[in-house]
Formats: structure tokens, C-alpha cells, sequence
């Protein structure tokens, strides 16, 4: 990955995360630091490397929700939304008005096909939007 693209990548994940997870420099540099090591993993087609970096992220520190949106979003770009979403309940749980993690949540229950789940979360994402 280019020295620009990595850029434009942390930039544009600063940006959604600090909305998610806030605005401290830990919690900034925990998100791209993961999802950039990730990233570089998937991008060159080792995708259980990838993995494999992920879930020790959420074992090491299960109330991190940097950790768990990093993992969600892997798991969900590889089509594993089954998986994805105990990670994105927890991140509900653990940031209960954050309209992104509903939204995200609501997808991945969409997704499953579990279309009532996918409603109340959706709405809610919704809910948290207006209120902004």
C-alpha cells in the first residue's frame, strides 16, 4: 500500500472512528494502528493472518471497542456476518448511542436475514442520527 493510500486510509477511518470510539489519541492510534495491520495482512491475500490479528486484539482487551469494530468489519467484508455480529453487539453494548454501531449491527442482522433485529437496530441508528 502507497504512502498516500495508507493516508487517505487513516484520515478517513480517524474521521468515522472518532465518532464511534472518540477522540483520545490512545483510542485514535489503537483503531488505525489495528485496522492498517489488518488491512496490510488481507490486502495481500492472507486472510487469516489477518484474522489471526484481529481476534487476539479482542482476547487481549474484550471491552475494546476499537478492537471489536476491527474485527467486525473484517469479518463482515468477508462476508462472515454470522461472526460479525456477537462483535457488533458488543460494540453496541459498549457504545449504546453511537448510530454507527446500531447501523453496522442492523446490516449485519440484515445480512443473516434476521430482519427484526435488523429493523429495531436500523431504527435506532436512525433515531441517534435525528438527535445529532
Amino acid at each position: 500500500m502507497s504512502g498516500s493510500v495508507g493516508l487517505i486510509y487513516q484520515v478517513a477511518w480517524k474521521h468515522i472512528f472518532t465518532t464511534v470510539f472518540g477522540s483520545t489519541t490512545y483510542a485514535v492510534s489503537v483503531v488505525i494502528s489495528v485496522f492498517m495491520a489488518g488491512v496490510a495482512h488481507a490486502m495481500k491475500g492472507d486472510k487469516e493472518e489477518a484474522l489471526a490479528f484481529f481476534e487476539p486484539a479482542v482476547a487481549r482487551d474484550p471491552g475494546s471497542a476499537a478492537a471489536r469494530h476491527s474485527l467486525a468489519v473484517f469479518l463482515a467484508g468477508e462476508g462472515r456476518f454470522a461472526q460479525a455480529v456477537p462483535h457488533l453487539e458488543k460494540l453496541v453494548e459498549l457504545r449504546p448511542n453511537s448510530a454507527q454501531a446500531h447501523s453496522m449491527l442492523g446490516e449485519a442482522y440484515r445480512s443473516t436475514g434476521d430482519q427484526e433485529a435488523a429493523q429495531r437496530h436500523l431504527s435506532r441508528a436512525a433515531e441517534l442520527r435525528a438527535a445529532q
